[in-house]
């Protein structure tokens, strides 16, 4: 099975005439925030985050005291640091051909930045800095978007159009995460088959199920804590890193339980105790064979968490980043866009979030695990704990 995933974030700002970071936090926070009932989803709390961070990078106050909290660290040194952590010794260890990560930083040709947010970014996040004019809307649109498809391998093309940017917009901070992982055990083409998958009690359609059964899976019965089922499904890395181990986690709500019920029980702490609980066991797993691509705009869903005053041009404080203010800056939207697709082989994934600134022993028994009803997965690296992706699965 291969699974291909994309993730590009991206954060436009204009101007007005203690532990180990892993995102573990920010994809529960948002988790029943972007989910669209019904409808699949996919998104990268990595990317996300990383795009907040270089924001934070040059945040001040209250506007970085709101950063911190969302991100889950205390002070701007450690998230830094950490995030260099993430690109450095995680990503940065597995192959490029499986994982690629991009930072960049768009800026206005005139517009002075201050020499230590330039460092920072390059320093803790591998950032690189282009002059650009945003007055030139279309021209501004296509010389980024090139940028992005080509960091994406062409799955995301089009992450802002003309009418994102204008003659207040001074910075644009991208992060761009490309995936791409075999199983380590792969599923058979032979082996999938038309199969019903129950998206409600009254709607049942007919699905691509791919099916396999193996020793080399990990599950949990969560039924007590939050109504479900967890399986772990590697990838294939041991020939990048053995210290490193890509996951495929499913939660699968027992029969008769929603996935609305079950993201609602689903808490950071929760989803660390029961990663960590689960066991090697022998599985009989069905999955479906699907592609999703998602785009979101997590303005409301950030202010929703308490990420309030860097959206506010009133409030916002990222002196910073410029010594060219007043007027100050303020972050107008953070678009983000994912893709995803599972097929027999693995997967392939990408993501992308800008940031637009304006001013044991196995057991005898066989489990049977099939993913007939809506569920929700995550793709991580487990030694770190680091949340690479987020999807929902509805069938459609």
């Amino acid at each position: 099975m291969k699974i291909l995933i994309l993730v590009v974030s991206v954060l436009t700002l204009a101007c007005n005439s203690n532990s180990d970071q892993n995102y573990q936090k920010l994809a529960v926070s948002l988790l029943n925030l972007l989910d669209r009932p019904d409808t699949s989803s996919i998104w990268s709390p990595t990317s996300i985050g990383l795009a907040l961070s270089m924001c934070a990078a040059g945040a001040k106050v209250n506007t970085l005291h709101q950063l911190l909290f969302a991100l889950d660290a205390v002070t701007i040194g450690q998230l830094n640091t950490e995030s260099k952590e993430i690109i450095s010794n995680v990503i940065g260890k597995l192959s490029k051909s499986q994982i690629i990560v991009a930072d960049r930083l768009y800026v206005q040709n005139t517009y002075k930045l201050y020499q230590n947010y330039k460092h920072d970014l390059n320093t803790f996040y591998n950032a690189d800095i282009v002059r650009i004019d945003f007055s030139m809307q279309n021209a501004a649109a296509n010389t980024i978007n090139k940028w992005v498809s080509q960091q994406t391998k062409n799955l995301i093309k089009n992450i802002i159009s003309s009418h994102d940017v204008n003659s207040l917009t001074r910075l644009i901070l991208i992060n761009c995460l490309y995936f791409k992982a075999q199983w380590l055990i792969p599923f058979s083409n032979d082996s999938t088959t038309t199969k019903p998958f129950q998206i409600t009690k009254t709607n049942t359609i007919n699905v691509q199920m791919m099916q396999i059964s193996s020793e080399s899976f990990s599950y949990v019965n969560a039924t007590d804590s939050i109504k479900a089922q967890i399986v772990e499904i590697p990838f294939n890395t041991t020939k990048n890193n053995k210290n490193l181990q890509l996951v495929f986690t499913i939660i699968l709500p027992n029969q008769g339980v929603t996935l609305a019920t079950v993201q609602k029980k689903l808490s950071s702490s929760t989803l660390t105790r029961l990663l960590n609980s689960v066991k090697q066991v022998f599985i009989q797993l069905s999955l479906p064979k699907f592609k999703t691509q998602s785009t979101f705009d997590l303005t409301k869903s950030l202010q929703t968490t308490n990420v309030t005053d860097v959206f506010d041009k009133t409030k916002a404080n990222l002196k910073g980043i410029s010594p060219s203010q007043p007027p100050p800056l303020y972050v107008t939207s953070v678009i983000h866009k994912a893709v995803i697709d599972v097929d027999e082989n693995g997967v392939t994934a990408a993501a992308v979030t800008a940031v637009l600134i304006a001013g044991g022993s196995l057991p005898t028994e066989k489990i049977v695990f099939n993913c007939n009803r809506p569920f929700l997965y995550l793709i991580l690296e487990k030694t770190s704990g680091l949340v690479l992706f987020v999807g929902t699965y509805y069938g459609k």
